[in-house]
């Protein structure tokens, strides 16, 4: 005569396909959530691109302008916010100087990378959650700085009277987020980092 299962080993049986089957639901929650996640990502990269491709085209094509002339663009920045004089605006025909300026604004615990125009406009590129955010100055030797400007440079000149201070760092990195993950954007200033000589200035005499 068959002997049937006993209550134990029922539950035995019980408890085992209950763990399989919780087992199984957490590797399919994971895998869902894995393909969202992948599929935000994927449909999040053509943005990406074009917001880290308008800060590289403008902030590379920076130009360096003479000192005696009265101009709010001649470059300076500090962790908040840059500002100076590019050949690659974004909202201007390509190769004609225009000034500019890139800010990193703070509102509702949301930081917004702005882009804004010589002539007041806002555009605002990215953002995301939270306070990081910063830009740096890279110099000649390497060496990063939060603030550039022609007042804090011209403190070296008191140390070296000889020394020869760029109006432009040599590279301005941004540090942010996207989906909650660092971005590290790190551009060189294409152009020259002083400007060209000044001829007004020669005695030709």
């Amino acid at each position: 005569m068959a002997r049937g299962f006993t209550l134990l080993e029922a539950l035995v049986v019980l408890m085992i396909s209950s763990l399989i089957t919780l087992i199984l639901l957490q590797i399919f929650l994971y895998l869902l959530n894995l393909n969202q996640r992948i599929v935000v990502q994927r449909d999040n990269q053509p943005i990406y691109f074009l917001q880290e491709m308008w800060f590289r085209q403008t902030t590379e094509a920076i130009i360096a302008q003479y000192t005696d002339i009265q101009s709010p663009y001649i470059f300076k920045g500090n962790a908040e916010q840059f500002s100076g004089m590019t050949i690659a605006s974004l909202t201007h025909e390509s190769g004609v100087p225009y000034g500019f300026s890139w800010q990193l604004v703070r509102e509702n615990d949301k930081t917004i990378l702005r882009y804004q125009d010589e002539m007041g406009q806002n555009w605002d590129i990215m953002h995301w959650q939270g306070t990081v955010g910063e830009f740096h100055y890279i110099d000649y030797d390497g060496q990063s700085r939060n603030e550039w400007s022609l007042e804090t440079n011209s403190a070296v000149l008191n140390e070296n009277p000889f020394a020869v201070i760029p109006q432009l760092p040599v590279a301005i990195t941004l540090t942010a987020e996207q989906q909650r993950q660092p971005v590290l954007w790190w551009v060189k200033i294409k152009g020259r980092l002083l400007p060209r000589i000044d001829y007004r200035l020669l005695d030709l005499d």
